[in-house]
This record gives structure tokens, sequence and C-alpha cells, in this order.
């Protein structure tokens, strides 16, 4: 026998009576405990420990005891967490329609303008994990009152405007489609259905009339309902006010038979946002602009080109003679059939206008998160741009207007930045981002770049969803002389297509929360 082997065997016996001394004390030890008050688990708990001096041992009495339990795989293994990606949900799909009113006065050094408006949002968020998705709908009004340029007597085909605005909207929350839809809907009827008490509801000019009227003893009630202000049962999850400056120009500039129209806006808010669920308040401060400029062709040319060319005076019946034969002689000078589209036939009819046009948007909001109890916990901005092209009609009858726009592609980005403010690097930058503020006029900007620099450089955390929208608008007018009243609704549906967050190793990257591509 090898001394190898020797000295093995040796030493086990000699572990074997030490074994014995150990036993014996575990016995004394656990014949007191099972008459005493400590309780089974104990017990439990020594036999299972002897049991393992046993094994260790490769005794015989081992056999006694119960056999040791196998490991199991836990059920849903743990995936760790990528710390690039945005712990809150996707937002996947949004739908919105507003109704704006306006009322124009004309004299002699500026033009007063008085506007106001409602509008509902569905809002659809992905969380993903098995989790049903949060539903919201937004109920929202607004008014404005603007000076702008005077157009009275004015030759210039151009002006623009400015004022003070404040709005609020409440949020409300679902946790499926079914019950948001059907609240939508009945919102959507009730505030915005009927064009002339929403106009009268929300024009600063007139909304204080149902306003008074509806803190009147017996009757305040019913005068709410009836006007559409009354706001609903359900209680809403989230609320926010804002005031700021809204601001626009408008042009209409004739280029030989073509005219260059556009209705440009934006406005610079700031307000709060209170989280009724959380008690979170959030101090936000936003600015957007928009671009829409549209080349126009007037039917005049067109009726001009008829009369002269086939000695007809205007009617309805000559119009569509001479619709027929500008499609005839189109086609036998192109070669192939030509129609020409319904919105074109209709301008031609009514002495109208079509076109073509370009839309875009550019917006950001910044807003600061401040828990229950007044800490700052955390800092949002998101930059939405929005780009589109579309098709124009209008008609003019007597004093009256219209033209309605229909994007024929459209597409939206939507991208999240996120400070968490208890890390430390995170509470760096939005310190580096507080003091840059405050170093005049240019102190914005600044402090803007400050921050965009530490998200593209893997701060924080970003997100990026990419959305296929489709946007329709409808505007009629009626002037009458020295003034003007006028409507614009607006719907606007957004599909989320494609979700992304930012990993700085690899660019961006698929964020899977959101289901899109």
């Amino acid at each position: 026998m090898s001394k190898r082997k020797m000295n093995a065997q040796g030493s086990r016996g000699e572990g074997a009576a030490g074994y014995l001394a150990v036993i014996l004390l575990f016995s004394a030890v656990l014949g007191g405990i099972s008459v005493s008050p400590v309780g089974d688990d104990v017990g439990d708990g020594i036999e299972s420990a002897i049991c393992r001096v046993l094994r260790a041992g490769d005794l015989a009495a081992a056999d006694e005891c119960d056999p040791p339990p196998t490991a199991q795989p836990p059920a849903n293994p743990v995936i760790p967490k990528d710390p690039n990606e945005p712990s809150g949900p996707c937002l996947a799909y949004i739908h919105s329609e507003y109704l704006e009113n306006t009322l124009a006065g004309r004299f002699r050094y500026f033009d007063v303008m008085t506007d106001g408006g409602s509008q509902l949002t569905m809002r659809r968020y992905v969380q993903g994990g098995g989790k049903p998705d949060i539903w919201e709908v937004w109920d929202g009004a607004w008014m404005n009152a603007d000076i702008g340029t005077p157009t009275l007597k004015s030759k210039i085909p151009a002006g623009f405007w400015i004022g003070p605005m404040a709005g609020n909207t409440e949020i409300y929350r679902f946790d499926n489609e079914k019950d948001a839809r059907d609240f939508y809907n009945r919102m959507r009827e009730y505030r915005i259905g009927n064009w002339a008490k929403n106009a009268f509801r929300t024009n600063p000019l007139t909304g204080w009339i149902p306003w008074a009227g509806g803190h009147l003893p017996w009757v305040g009630d019913d005068i709410e309902e009836w006007v559409g202000n009354k706001e609903p049962d359900l209680p809403p999850a989230q609320e926010f006010y804002e005031a700021g400056i809204w601001n626009g120009f408008w042009n209409d500039v004739p280029v030989g038979p073509l005219s260059i129209v556009g209705k440009n806006f934006g406005w610079t808010t700031g307000g709060s946002w209170k989280d009724n669920q959380t008690g979170q308040t959030t101090y936000f401060f936003s600015a957007s602009q928009q671009l829409m400029e549209s080349v126009t062709l007037d039917s005049k040319p067109a009726r001009s080109y008829a009369s002269r060319k086939w000695g007809k005076n205007w009617s309805p019946e000559a119009a569509q003679e001479a619709i027929k034969k500008i499609e005839k002689e189109l086609t036998t000078k192109g070669g192939t059939p030509v129609t020409l589209p319904p919105a074109v036939r209709r301008a031609i009819e009514l002495d109208g206008e079509v076109g073509v046009g370009l839309r875009g948007t550019y917006g950001r909001w910044y807003g600061l998160v401040v828990d229950k109890d007044g800490k700052a916990v955390g800092l949002t901005q998101i930059d939405q741009v929005q780009g589109s092209w579309h098709l124009r009609a209008g008609a003019n009858i007597g004093p009256g207007s219209a033209w309605i726009q229909d994007s024929q592609w459209a597409a939206k980005w939507r991208t999240n930045k996120n400070l968490d403010l208890n890390n430390p690097q995170d509470r760096v930058a939005y310190d580096a981002f507080v003091r840059q503020l405050s170093n005049g006029p240019a102190g914005p900007v600044a402090g803007a770049l400050v921050l965009d620099e530490y998200f593209n450089n893997g701060g924080g955390t970003m997100s990026k969803v990419t959305y296929d929208s489709d946007v329709r608008t409808t505007h009629p007018n009626v002037d009458f002389g020295v003034g003007f009243f006028e409507y614009e609704n607006e719907t606007v549906t957004d599909n989320g297509v494609k979700g992304e967050y930012f990993d700085p190793d690899k660019g961006w990257v698929k964020w899977e929360r959101c289901g899109l591509n």
C-alpha cells in the first residue's frame, strides 16, 4: 500500500472519531431542543446540519437522512437590464384633434385677434414584460389674445401677430383600449362636436359668459352642461397648466398665376404638471415653431383660358364643359388619358385654388421632476421633429372661403432624454446645465448645448420613436370687411414604426419594449 493511501486512510480514521464526538454533542443539543418551546423549525435545521456532517464523513448513519435537495433552475431567469435602456414605457401611438376659433377686428394701425380652442388626444404606452398597455386621453383647452400688423387698407401681402396665451390639460388613464376610445369619443363629441358652442366657450371675448353662468345658483350646472364646460366624473390621473407667448406670421404673395401662401406660428410657454397618483410635480418650459408654406394655382387663369378658348361666360355648366375640354386637350398633347384630380375640378368650379406645400415643426420641452417632499429627482428633455408634404385645395364663395390640406407623406421623430438626479454623474451634468442658464442672454443656449453633449456622450438615458403620420387640416373663413372669423380643425394620427435607445458603445439600438421593429 502506498504512503499516500496510508496517510489518507489514517486521516479518515481520525476523522471518524471526531465525527462521533460531534454527533454525540449534537444529539444532546437536539434532545434538549425537542422538549423546549423553541419549535420544530430550529430542530429541523439542526437535523439538516447533522445529516450534512454524516454525509461529509461518509458514515452509514447518513442513509437514515432524507436525500439532499437538488438545485432547481429559476422559473424565470433574471436577465441583466441594460443600464442604457430607459425604464419608462414606450409611446407607440398618438391620435389628436383640435378645433381652433379666431375672431379678428381690423383697425388703422393694427389688428386685434382673440383665439381659443379645444384639443383631445389619445395615447398608447407599451410597458412590455407582459404588462398591459397604458392608454391615456388628454382633454385640453386654451385662450389667447394677439395684436397683429394692420390689414384694413394694407397692400402688403404678409404680416405677423403676437400675444399672451394660457391653457390647461387634464389626463385620464385607462388599462385597455376600448375604455379609452369610448371615453375619447364621448369627450370629443362633448368638447368639439358643436363648433358654435366651442367658440362661445373658449374664445376670450365670450368665454367669461358661460364661466360666470356656470357659477349661478340652481341653473349653473345646466349652463355648463349645455355649453360643454363640465368636467367628467372620472378623476384625472395628471393635469397641467401653462402660460406664455404665442406668435406667428402669414403670407399670401402673388407670383404670376401662382401664390405663395403660408401660416407659420409657434409658442414659448412654462407651467406645472401634477401627477395625482404619485404626488410628483414637474415644472416645465417648452418652445415650438411650425413652418407651413404652399404654392397654389388660382383657378382664374383656367377660367380665363376657357373663356378665351371657347367664348363662354362662366357658369356651372360652362365649368363642367371647360373641365372636359381641358382634360381632352391635355390628353391630346400628352398622348395618355388625363383626368383632373377632384380637388382641381372643385377649385375650377368654385373659383378656388389648388396647390402643393411643405410643413415642418420643431419643438423642445424641459421638465424638472420634484417628488412629493419637494426634492428634485429627475430632468426630462423631449425633442420633437415633424415633416410632411401636402396637397391643398381652396374655394371662395362670396365673403366666405375655405381651404383643406391633406398630407401625402408625413413622419415624426420624438426623442426622450432623462437624467436621474439620484445618480451622481447625472447630478453633475444637471448642475452644469443650471449654471449655464444664469450666464446672461446666451445662457439658455449654452445650457442646452451642455446637456446635449452629455446625452450624446452616453450620459443619462435616451430613447427615440419614429412615427408614420397622417395630417388633415380644414380652415373655413368669413371676411366681413372690418374683421374676420375663422375656424381651424386638424386631425393628426401618429403610428409608431420604430423604437430605439442609445448605447454609447453601439449607437442607436432596437428598443424591444416598443414591439415596433
